[in-house]
């Protein structure tokens, strides 16, 4: 049932960004011949809207957008004929469309649990045989000091654990408003290549009402793009480990979705207990709509990326276009276009490949 649940979320994912071609295009009155639930080879026709056959495939992995004339001059009315700002919006439709459901997804993930105040630094979990468990560290306890440096960000606690490179240091904690102190050596971690304390870092969160979420929604967003450009250096700096920088295929993401789903589950089921009257259907499902925007946003950005075959490489090529008035030849933007699907093919199989071989470690 949660395999069902994971094919139908990630589809609806690559759902929207195809719906957005769709709408764009219809807008501009560019014919669409086929709108695909699913990826071929195709099962049936559903029905046919305005000149538009709407079908269901047999891979259900979200949906494809045939537009008259994308690949062809010849077409009477198609998209390779319309002006450069048609093919441009029609083209920047797909990732937009996954950009404002992530911003979505946020908002509501903000207007649920809150917006983190990431000036007190809690901790979420404490590693079994770690530092911070044999110094008696627990779950929920605010970090305050450590040695005589306050602590007022995640940052500013990763940054002093690593400039003890192995010393001991004093940690000042608040627990049930109080404070205590404790002592630990850090410990050197081959996976990460510095030294770690055995803990997961949060922050408390305030909520907010929906529309009051829709800043922070955007700030989430913003955070969640840049990051996807920082983790080359980030993994050249050793600031994280290959295991947290790698792509992820099909596999991985499912397993991803699945542990979040578990998560929520397991908190459907405590609320359940803790308020009997409420239904559990009605419990929010955070983690999985939180994961829900991550990957919307990563797949907005993906699809940008300036690589032949995807969106933002076919917007790259017009650049041409509206510098010297001169098209590429579509011979040419074809022939490119199906070397990097065929690029993008392969990557695929490589990292659904890894992903079997050496499986993503889920905390």
């Amino acid at each position: 049932m949660l395999l069902v649940q994971f094919i139908l979320a990630f589809g609806f994912l690559v759902f929207i960004h195809e719906f957005g071609h769709f709408v764009a295009a219809k807008l501009q009155h560019i014919e669409v011949e086929e709108f695909g639930f699913g990826f071929p080879p195709k099962l049936f026709k559903l029905f046919t809207w305005k000149g538009t056959d709407f079908t269901l495939n047999a891979i259900p992995f979200g949906g494809f957008c045939r537009i008259v004339g994308e690949t062809d001059t010849d077409a009477p009315g198609g998209m390779s004929n319309a002006s450069i700002w048609t093919r441009f919006s029609i083209l920047a439709a797909g990732p937009m469309m996954n950009l404002i459901a992530g911003i979505l997804f946020f908002t509501i993930t903000i207007a649920r649990v809150g917006t983190p105040d990431p000036s007190i630094v809690i901790v979420s979990s404490v590693t079994a045989g770690s530092p911070a468990a044999a110094a008696g560290l627990q779950a929920n306890d605010i970090l305050r000091k450590v040695n005589d440096t306050i602590i007022d960000s995640s940052e500013t606690m990763q940054n002093v654990v690593a400039e003890a490179e192995g010393n001991p240091i004093e940690i000042t904690y608040e627990r049930d408003a109080e404070l205590g102190v404790t002592s630990m050596t850090p410990a050197y971690n081959e996976e990460y290549q510095r030294h770690l304390i055995g803990i997961v870092m949060s922050n408390p969160h305030e909520k907010l009402p929906f529309f009051q979420a829709i800043p922070a929604a955007l700030q989430m967003t913003y955070e969640q793009g840049t990051m996807i450009f920082k983790l080359p250096g980030m993994l050249s700096r050793g600031e994280i480990s290959k295991e947290e920088a790698r792509l992820v295929g099909p596999i991985s993401m499912g397993r991803l979705f699945l542990d979040a789903r578990e998560k929520d589950i397991e908190t459907q089921a405590a609320q359940a207990e803790t308020i009997p009257n409420q239904p559990t259907t009605e419990l929010p499902a955070i983690n999985t709509i939180l994961l829900m925007g991550i990957l919307s946003i990563a797949l907005a950005i993906g699809n940008l990326l300036p690589f032949p075959a995807l969106d933002g490489g076919r917007i790259l090529l017009l650049l041409p276009e509206i510098i010297t008035r001169k098209r590429v030849p579509l011979e040419f933007e074809n022939a490119l276009n199906a070397i990097g699907f065929a690029i993008l093919i392969g990557l695929m199989v490589f990292v659904t490949a890894q992903d079997v071989i050496n499986p993503i470690v889920i905390p």
